[in-house]
């Protein structure tokens, strides 16, 4: 192991034990956490650095219930990003611990499908993209509720029925797995109130890049606590030294989408390239 970037400094500090998880979230790392976690010993505490622009909203799921099974106290320390499936992640925590740059943002289901109708259709569209088009339909167009199946008609002309029945299926996806990670860290609230909190973090914004800061995150009702000058510049050391070394291994012509990093452990996740021809 090239170093552990602050993990021992953030350790003493906080007195429990400290992992990292750097990179795109993915249903590789759930078995890389896993050996982590067992290389840690007397776990009661858990801290988790995470560092994230997001990857697949079920691997995040999967994670934080497995970082669970260790601690009943989880605390994850956002630096930077830990955007979507980092986002629904940091749910799954007892409280989350922000720096200054430290940011969220909205989830959303990202679906994929597999049928173009046009030149200009995205192969990538999120759920409330297609839930947007009613909200089009009337409030820019005076749209009546009763004309609503005209507007079901159009979109249908250009994605398969069954790849809508896709959409709906992964906004109700997102929400459950939040619901379900959210129960970690505001099970005191009813469920009527935490669900109003899913769906401010559904629909309550207008792009799935809006960044959200750690004031607006206690705004929303969220348990986020700011990052104490020390814990501050070791989570940002712990950010520096790992996208270094990504960079180094970046010149070396291997590219790196995910470090897990422990005490005595780190595990890296390097991209296949194909050779050029």
């Amino acid at each position: 192991m090239p170093g552990d970037w602050g993990l021992a400094k953030l350790a003493q500090i906080r007195g429990n034990v400290v992992i990292a998880y750097v990179g795109v979230i993915e249903d590789s790392a759930i078995r890389v956490l896993y050996e982590c976690l067992r290389s840690c010993s007397d776990i009661n505490h858990l801290d988790l650095v995470l560092i994230s622009n997001g990857g697949l909203g079920t691997a995040a799921h999967r994670i934080g219930h497995l970082l669970h099974e260790y601690t009943d106290h989880l605390t994850i320390l956002i630096p930077y990003k830990a955007r979507s499936a980092g986002t629904l992640l940091s749910l799954a925590a007892t409280e989350i611990i922000m720096g200054p740059l430290g940011e969220l943002s909205p989830l959303d289901g990202i679906f994929r499908h597999a049928v173009k109708a046009s030149g200009n259709m995205p192969v990538q569209v999120s759920a409330e993209d297609i839930h947007a088009i009613r909200d089009i339909a009337e409030n820019w167009f005076g749209v009546v509720p009763a004309e609503r199946l005209d507007v079901f008609r159009v979109v249908a002309q250009h994605f398969f029925p069954t790849t809508l029945g896709n959409f709906y299926r992964a906004d109700k996806l997102v929400r459950h797995m939040a619901s379900d990670l959210i129960s970690y860290q505001l099970g005191q609230l009813s469920d009527n109130e935490q669900q109003a909190l899913i769906d401010h973090l559904v629909r309550g914004y207008h792009n799935h890049d809006y960044p959200i800061t750690r004031r607006e995150a206690k705004t929303i009702g969220l348990n986020v606590l700011s990052a104490s000058a020390d814990i501050e510049a070791v989570i940002w050391e712990i950010l520096t030294g790992s996208q270094a070394h990504i960079d180094m291994m970046r010149e070396n012509n291997k590219f790196v989408t995910g470090l897990v990093l422990g005490k005595q452990f780190m595990a890296q996740h390097i991209q296949a390239v194909s050779p050029a021809k």
